[in-house]
């Protein structure tokens, strides 16, 4: 099975967000983690394993994300304030780009 580890800069977060690609083709599956997870969780729970056959035939494409809740949600050492505008101002913006990034790659 084909796969990558790949992370870009995010200009929302300003910080290097890391994700993995699984599979050489197909339909683009986006997947995001459980609170505080990595972008290896998925695969680490057996979800990729289990997809396995449709990923190894071209059919899906799996875009693993790393999670960004040590920054918000469950930053402890910030604010509420501060918690709420990452997660709410700062985080769909972020996935934003990220989709707009994946489908111009995917379809150039």
């Amino acid at each position: 099975m084909h796969f990558e580890q790949r992370s870009f800069y995010s200009n929302q977060l300003e910080k290097e967000m890391p994700f993995n690609v699984y599979g050489h083709a197909g339909k683009a599956v986006l997947v995001f983690p459980s609170s505080g997870g990595s972008q290896n969780e998925y695969a680490d729970f057996g979800m990729i394993a289990s997809c396995s056959s449709f990923i190894e035939k071209g059919l899906l494409r799996f875009y693993t994300a790393a999670s960004y809740d040590n920054e918000s949600w469950l930053a402890n050492n910030k604010s509420p304030h501060e918690m709420a505008e990452n997660r709410l101002m700062k985080w769909p913006k972020h996935i934003d780009v990220t989709k707009i990034t994946l489908y111009k790659n995917l379809f150039p």
